[in-house]
């Protein structure tokens, strides 16, 4: 089961733009496949930055849920996007170009949007958190925000909890997670669900009163 918390700053994330922390890639994959399949189910444009194991996990678990994955990409409702490739393209001296991304994704996103409901998934914000690059991976979060400004998408950010496991690592955790409007857990992933209360509990204990 899949829970949902709001995280504690408002007003500086995207309307639709929430984050969930995975243990497995079990977890990940059974997540995706069904923001996948909600959104073609929807009528949605769905577009997937992912690293290839997790896209492949996905697919085999689609067409195990008897969508034809094949035919939705081949009628561009299903876009599928290698995360390090494009992130590649528009990072400078280690961190995200705003200029960059927005030639890169911006362009893409704005496209997508013309047809109509668009969700996002995404993970290079991943691939920064597994090299212990927050910085990074939080100025990513930002410019997902500020294109969320001016075109419409949801956008769903999935982070392996096992990079937030050091103590040192808890501000990141802390600070990602108000990049975004809702946090998702599921109850399954005991590392995940832990972070998560443990970083609620810290901002509690931290709000004047």
């Amino acid at each position: 089961m899949v829970t949902f918390r709001e995280t504690v700053v408002r007003g500086t994330t995207a309307r639709d733009h929430s984050v969930q922390l995975f243990d497995t890639l079990e977890s990940r994959v059974s997540a995706l496949a069904t923001f996948i399949a909600s959104g073609l189910d929807a009528g949605d444009t769905v577009l997937v930055v992912a690293r290839d194991d997790t896209w492949t996990a996905a697919a085999k678990q689609l067409t195990a849920r008897h969508l034809d994955v094949a035919h939705a990409v081949r009628q561009h409702r299903l876009i599928v996007r290698d995360a390090a490739e494009t992130l590649s393209k528009f990072t400078r001296r280690g961190l995200p170009d705003p200029s960059a991304f927005d030639a890169v994704i911006g362009t893409l996103i704005r496209q997508l949007a013309t047809r109509g409901p668009l969700r996002v998934y995404g993970e290079m914000v991943d691939l920064l958190a597994a090299e212990r690059d927050f910085d990074a991976a939080i100025e990513l979060e930002n410019l997902w925000n500020a294109l969320a400004k001016t075109t419409t998408f949801s956008l769903f950010c999935g982070y392996s909890a096992s990079h937030f496991g050091p103590e040192n690592n808890a501000a990141a955790l802390k600070l990602i997670c108000r990049c975004h409007s809702t946090t998702r857990v599921d109850v399954s992933d005991d590392l995940a669900s832990w972070l998560l209360d443990s970083s609620a509990s810290d901002d509690v204990a931290s709000t004047p009163r």
